[in-house]
Formats: C-alpha cells, structure tokens, sequence
C-alpha cells in the first residue's frame, strides 16, 4: 500500500521544530533541523509569502547557530513569531 504524499510542511512547522531542538539543548538535533529547514523544505513552499517567512526562518537559524548572545535572543523572538504565525494573519 503507497502512502500518500504528505502536506508539505509549513513554515511555522519548521521554526516550532528548531525551537523544541534549541530548547533541549541538543546541538546535533538543532543541526539536523537548521539543515532541513535551510536546505530542503524551501524547494516545498507553496507561494510567495511561504518562502518570504522562510528567508526570515533560515536568517533566525543561522543566527540561532552564531552563538552571540544578542543574535540567539533576537532568533529565538523571530522563531517563536514565526510558530505562532498562521497564514491568515496576513489575508485580507
């Protein structure tokens, strides 16, 4: 039996799983999130304000990734906007 195709993930499902990776403490999960968020989930994005959010999420990420103390603070705000966010907020 073939599975069907999952819907491709959203941005605020990926910047939720960075978060979960970053709050643990869990530098090779948070690696492997970063990754597949920067990597592969933007070739997925249905339209432009999906890969708009996903420019943000991959500059929040590699930020999260600098370690500087101001950088991880703002990453972290920017992540948990990005979460939260649902794409109706923006429909008129």
């Amino acid at each position: 039996m073939v599975k069907p195709n999952p819907a491709p993930e959203t941005v605020a499902d990926l910047a939720g799983r960075i978060l979960v990776a970053w709050k643990h403490g869990q530098n090779g999960a948070l690696d492997r999130e970063v990754d597949y968020a920067t990597r592969v989930a933007p070739m997925h994005q249905p339209d432009t304000l999906e890969m708009e959010r996903m420019e943000v999420l991959a500059g929040a990420a590699q930020s999260l990734r600098s370690g500087q103390q101001g950088q991880v603070r703002a990453a972290v705000n920017v992540l948990e906007q990005l979460a939260h966010a649902s794409r109706s907020d923006f429909r008129r």
